[in-house]
């Protein structure tokens, strides 16, 4: 289930595979699989007691490592997976003794999140309970390690959302993923104080809404390092349709001045491997940060995983700077949620009916440029049949301001305005379109009234300043850099990200003073023209060239 090379690497960091005390130490695997961290960890375990009889070594695994799992099928490949790995010491111990009888490994067949009673109270509000003497204890572990399932919440049966919602309550955020209910029970509950935690997890522990309250939660411990696989987690993890990331904890209270190190820009298995083994190598790969500092870098709350010292001043320095939400110059959010009951959309004939326009999507927009040679119609009549019609719900204002596009950067506030929008009016009859999966940020100026997005796009409607001039912003070299290091959420897609509402909401606003303004209105706007005469295709682009030559 997890490749050797992901565990060798985190018992390597753990601390489990260079541990002189492992013999005296218990290891567990929450979520155990075929138990490869447990085969893997006996190696170490099992050369520390070398001098044991065989009978002894073979003890010494059974006391030593314990797996977990719900899955019965699981439970028996780890017993055999263990099974195989002592074969050569359990034939030693048969030429000693004939009699002598492997006794079961300690895998249980176990659902590690059903918590003992006391645990469960633990979790709520009658923590000190009367009696707990009265009922069992969850066992703590020297280390805790593993892989546990990447299942979001929607995908369990009924019942075992019901369970999981009554014992972490405070856990059950939206679409939470199972991998936050084990990191949350092992740091509070599988893992004995000053005991190491080494998992990997997806990506979304990082950057997510839905494990908010576990990375806050997690910024008490000592977390020790985080590593982004996001490089080369197809390598990695080949059939990953998740990007994931490797998580080692300290189950003790974070003390001042920690720093954590975080392991960036691994680009293939042997780079992964590698660092298991080298330690000068592994410092190429690293940057050793202040906790407190680091962990306020996102003005979303998120991990930032790519960051190295060199960018921390600069990151702060612009955190110091309005957010465009903050400074109000933009409403953003989804472009049109279509539905199953739409009525507004329909393939492309090559002729537009009355009140029809091109229907974009995301890969229609690029950095000033949008394509409107959709492959659908989108009749703007009917558009308040669509599940969210966004920004074309209500197109007055657009209408009542035809061809009054702000040209001097800095918006307009002489429009005609509905009573409805009075409040609220837009500062420009332009808007942009912002790709949600992209290599970075992009944005491109659109007329609502002569195009309609789909939800692939984020749409972004000036309150200050123009469309043009806030198109400039978001392309700029320092949105990008900013965003790519603090606000994106990675996917597996060809290296790309997710750029959603939250992240553009969060980004940095300059101040702008007329002359300013105009000047980006004017770079936008000619950017858009060049991009406008690109040619989509090579072979637009070799037609053009030798068109005078055919002639």
């Amino acid at each position: 289930y997890t490749p050797v090379t992901v565990v060798d690497y985190i018992l390597a960091r753990t601390g489990i595979a260079s541990d002189p005390d492992i013999m005296e130490k218990r290891v567990l695997d929450p979520a155990c699989g075929s138990f490869t961290f447990g085969v893997r960890a006996a190696l170490p375990l099992l050369k520390a007691g070398e001098h044991l009889s065989p009978e002894n070594r073979i003890e010494l695994v059974r006391k030593c490592l314990r797996g977990q799992d719900i899955n019965p099928f699981s439970v028996f490949l780890s017993h055999l997976s263990l099974l195989f790995g002592l074969l050569d010491i359990y034939l030693k111990a048969k030429e000693s003794d004939p009699s002598f009888i492997i006794k079961p490994m300690d895998v249980a067949l176990q659902n590690s999140l059903m918590l003992s009673p006391s645990a469960v109270r633990e979790l709520g509000a009658n923590e000190d309970a009367d009696n707990p003497e009265d009922v069992e204890k969850v066992e703590a572990f020297d280390y805790v390690v593993g892989n546990p399932p990447f299942v979001r919440n929607e995908r369990l049966p009924q019942q075992d959302r019901e369970v999981l919602n009554e014992q972490f309550p405070t856990l059950a955020v939206r679409n939470t993923d199972l991998s936050v209910y084990f990191l949350y029970a092992a740091t509070k509950y599988f893992t004995k104080e000053n005991g190491v935690i080494g998992m990997v997890a997806p990506i979304g522990i990082a950057n997510s809404q839905w494990a908010a309250y576990l990375r806050n939660i997690l910024r008490d411990y000592e977390i020790i390092e985080l590593v982004s696989l996001e490089w080369c987690a197809k390598q990695v993890f080949p059939g990953a349709d998740i990007v994931p990331m490797l998580i080692f904890i300290r189950n003790r209270k974070r003390r001042e001045g920690h720093k954590i190190r975080l392991v960036q820009g691994l680009m293939n298995v042997e780079e992964v491997e590698k660092c298991a083994h080298d330690a000068n190598f592994l410092a190429t790969k690293t940057s050793d940060l202040p906790f407190e500092s680091w962990s306020q870098l996102s003005a979303l709350g998120d991990w930032c995983l790519e960051v190295a010292e060199r960018d921390v001043p600069i990151l702060e320095k612009l955190k110091t700077r309005k957010s465009f939400e903050q400074a109000d110059v933009a409403r953003c959010s989804r472009a049109v949620k279509a539905g199953n009951n739409q009525e507004f959309i329909r393939p492309h004939d090559g002729v537009a009916r009355r009140g029809e326009v091109p229907l974009i999507k995301a890969q229609n927009v690029a950095t000033f440029q949008v394509s409107l040679g959709a492959d659908e119609y989108a009749d703007l009549s009917k558009i308040h049949t669509a599940e969210d019609a966004s920004v074309w719900g209500d197109l007055r204002f657009y209408d009542a301001n035809q061809e009054l596009a702000d040209t001097t950067g800095m918006g307009r506030y002489d429009y005609k305005t509905p009573e409805k929008l009075a409040t609220g009016c837009p500062s420009d009859t332009l808007c942009c379109l912002v790709p949600e999966i992209y290599v970075t940020l992009a944005a491109a100026v659109i007329d609502p009234l002569s195009a309609v997005s789909n939800d692939s796009a984020n749409i972004l409607v000036p309150k200050k300043y123009n469309a043009y001039c806030l198109a400039a912003i978001v392309n700029s070299r320092l949105s990008r850099y900013y965003a790519f290091l603090t606000l994106r959420s990675a996917i597996l897609l060809r290296r790309r990200s997710h750029w959603f509402p939250r992240a553009l909401k969060a980004l940095r606003m300059p101040e702008l003073t007329p002359k300013t303004a105009q000047a980006l209105h004017d770079l936008a706007y000619e950017a858009t023209k060049l991009s406008d005469s690109v040619k989509e295709n090579e072979t637009e682009a070799y037609l053009e060239a030798i068109a005078d030559v055919t002639k």
